[in-house]
């Protein structure tokens, strides 16, 4: 199997222009949900569509990355990120536009964050499993700003495929990763 070539060649920035590029990519992703969402109906939103998701409906997995914008942005302030801090069961879950809202929101702090040192340091605590203890670790904010920009990604795709399960559709690019939407551009 050949290995890929890159398809351009890396600019080199400075941390706070990744970070700013990071900050940009993590609002896109919001907004192609957003747009997605306004797209559906207020009950395929809130519906357990069934065959391979039988246990969560789109409103659930938008609150979920929802809730870890707002650990990010949280923490990039404080310097504390609790992504195990969620707010289940919230009017997120079940009406959509009440997500949207809350999508515009953090995008709307997401343009406020202002200069981000990408190389700050962060304390992030999670749980690693069920019965154990949270754990915590060192991370920075641009590693964390690429986790959540890669998390919702990940989400969007499951949404995308939800949403497809109903009969309903997304855009072509809807849940792809960056690097996989470039390599189909590259390719037409």
């Amino acid at each position: 199997m050949a290995a890929t070539q890159p398809t351009r060649t890396m600019a080199r920035q400075d941390g706070r222009q990744a970070a700013a590029i990071a900050i940009e990519g993590l609002s896109a992703v919001l907004e192609q949900l957003a747009r997605v969402l306004d797209g559906m109906t207020d009950d395929a939103f809130a519906i357990v569509p069934g065959g391979p998701f039988r246990t969560s409906h789109v409103g659930n997995h938008v609150r979920h990355c929802l809730d870890h914008v707002e650990q990010l942005l949280t923490g990039l302030v404080d310097g504390v990120i609790r992504y195990d801090r969620r707010c289940r069961g919230t009017a997120i879950e079940t009406d959509r536009t009440q997500a949207i809202e809350a999508i515009d929101r953090m995008a709307r702090r997401l343009a406020q964050l202002g200069d981000v040192n990408p190389e700050r340091t962060v304390r992030v605590e999670d749980s690693a499993t069920a019965e154990g203890p949270r754990l915590a670790t060192t991370s920075t904010a641009g590693r964390e700003l690429m986790f959540v920009i890669s998390h919702t990604v990940h989400h969007n795709a499951t949404i995308g495929a939800m949403i497809r399960q109903m009969g309903g559709e997304v855009p072509e690019a809807f849940g792809l990763a960056p690097s996989t939407a470039a390599w189909i551009r590259s390719q037409a």
